[in-house]
């Protein structure tokens, strides 16, 4: 946050339904006994606005536990690190929440339906932090015009979610610029720097106290150039959407692979942790059906080769690549190859024979184990730190690339070209999601797709000369990392939704298609 934070918004016909059952959940009484635990709140100031990103696996073994992140300011400026920032503090175990940085002078409307619409790119639900409305300008407006318009997009926010939004402000900003009782039953979380306990707006937020207290705007984390702001709170005083999640839940992307006849097959970890499939055939879907195989360590990779065989790979609970294998025979499996630790969800990817299948270590490095009739590896090929699981294609050469997003949030690449593997490269194709996903199309084309901030699927292809620009082509919200699968020219691209069953867009020549809701959830 700037000044003392930072931020910007908007809001429209979000109903209640948009987040489903949790849309009346209500947040947790503080508790005086509960214990104080360590947060941060961050912004593209702290990552790839400094050229770096943050390494949230550092912070969590710091022990931050939660942290706000900027998601907007106003009603059209979106943080290019918002979504890479809630899903990587996900997975490494601190709790997300997100925050805009509240203009006065705006749209309110425009700028909750902006915020709404950026939690649901991140599949906000219960266990996240309730959303924040950072207030801390005037933009010249009287105290009346703050007022309404705050108003405004709190009871927007309320609307769609079920429950207020907590207001961050300091105690003499509020009193001086804003002067309003009319916002205590919000949550607070207040910024009071370099004192031992903090003053609070609006004679104590009407008796209610302070919910999370930012305590310093120069604090220093490790997994983090420079200064943060810290926060703290106390366990049962956290905002809460609904209550503490046991486990964070990061949605796992589903894995597809296409045929040379066009038959599609579609794999993903389901909620009870086992595999589950559905198949196209050419003219209808099928599935889903219940592979078994597990529990399933992370979200499964998926590889078809020419004779027809399909092979899934995944980390197991323990760590080590494991497979299971399906064709007309049916399904054998599950197999554990003895590789790892891995670090992250395997890809894979089949040419002629032979089946590639890369993952992230446990030392950020990039990693492969192959089989052409007998398994060799694991080989390290360095390449790190990566900042993403990595996503692998092949050509009909043996030529392979596999892609990652970095520690600086750019895509990388690797490749291999048929006796030496080249890299890492920076493609200065910024990428503002998490994981991306590679196809490679009959033409020998390249693409990637992969997540924006906004939720929308974004693709960029390798035309024999050059990278194009990276185009969004809509779709969304998604509620996951996307994946591809192409046969001949046609480039199909699935998604968790937010209602966690499977979506599909295809482009089989120059226009998009969808898009379309598959069903066979709920996808775990």
């Amino acid at each position: 946050m700037v000044s003392f934070l930072k931020s910007r918004a908007r809001t429209g016909a979000l109903a209640l339904a948009v987040f489903g059952v949790l849309s009346t959940a209500a947040s947790p009484s503080h508790s005086a006994k509960a214990s104080t635990i360590q947060g941060i709140d961050v912004s593209v100031w702290q990552g790839s606005a400094q050229g770096t990103s943050i390494d949230w696996r550092s912070v969590a073994q710091s022990g931050i536990a939660f942290a706000y992140i900027r998601a907007a300011e106003g009603s059209s400026v979106i943080d290019s690190d918002f979504r890479t920032n809630w899903f990587h503090a996900l997975a490494a175990g601190v709790t997300p929440g997100a925050y805009l940085f509240f203009h006065p002078g705006d749209d309110p409307h425009a700028q909750a339906s902006l915020l709404l619409r950026l939690l649901q790119a991140v599949s906000f639900s219960q266990g996240n932090l309730l959303p924040t409305l950072d207030v801390e300008v005037t933009d010249g407006q009287p105290q009346s015009t703050i007022v309404s318009n705050l108003q405004a997009a709190v009871n927007d926010i309320a609307a769609a979610i079920g429950v207020k939004p907590v207001i961050y402000t300091s105690p003499v900003w509020w009193d001086q610029n804003v002067g309003s009782s009319a916002f205590v039953d919000e949550p607070l979380w207040v910024a009071n720097w370099g004192v031992s306990s903090p003053s609070l707006p609006a004679n104590g937020w009407g008796g209610n106290g302070a919910r999370v207290w930012q305590y310093s705007d120069a604090g220093s984390v490790p997994g983090i150039t420079g200064r943060v702001d810290r926060d703290q709170a106390s366990a049962g005083g956290l905002p809460y959407f609904g209550s503490p999640a046991a486990h964070p839940v990061v949605p796992n992307m589903p894995a597809a692979a296409a045929d040379a006849a066009g038959h599609q097959y579609i794999v993903w970890k389901g909620t009870d942790s086992n595999l589950w499939e559905a198949s196209w055939d050419g003219t209808r879907w099928t599935g889903p059906t219940f592979r078994g195989m597990g529990p399933l360590g992370s979200q499964p990779t998926i590889a078809v080769k020419p004779n027809g065989e399909i092979h899934v790979f995944w980390k197991g609970t323990e760590g080590s690549l494991w497979e299971a294998v399906g064709g007309a025979g049916g399904w054998s499996g599950p197999y554990n190859h003895w590789m790892g630790p891995l670090g992250s969800a395997p890809s894979a990817t089949a040419w002629g024979n032979e089946i590639d299948v890369f993952w992230e270590g446990t030392d950020r490095n990039l990693w492969e184990g192959f089989t052409n009739g007998a398994w060799h590896g694991p080989f390290n090929f360095g390449f790190g730190p990566l900042g993403s699981a990595p996503a692998a294609a092949a050509h009909s050469s043996g030529e392979q690339d596999v892609f990652w997003t970095g520690t600086d949030n750019q895509l990388w690449e690797g490749y291999w070209t048929g006796s030496r593997w080249i890299g890492p490269m920076a493609l200065n194709l910024r990428p503002a999601g998490t994981q991306p996903a590679a196809a490679v199309l009959s033409n020998d084309d390249e693409a990637v797709v992969w997540c924006g901030v906004d939720g929308n699927v974004v693709v960029t292809y390798w035309r024999g000369s050059g990278w194009t620009s990276p185009s969004s082509v809509g779709m969304g919200p998604l509620g996951s990392d996307p994946t591809v699968a192409a046969w001949g020219t046609e480039l199909d691209v699935f998604w968790q939704g937010t209602e966690h069953s499977l979506w599909e867009t295809y482009r089989p020549s120059s226009s998009w298609h969808g898009p379309m809701r598959i069903g066979m959830g709920p996808l775990g």
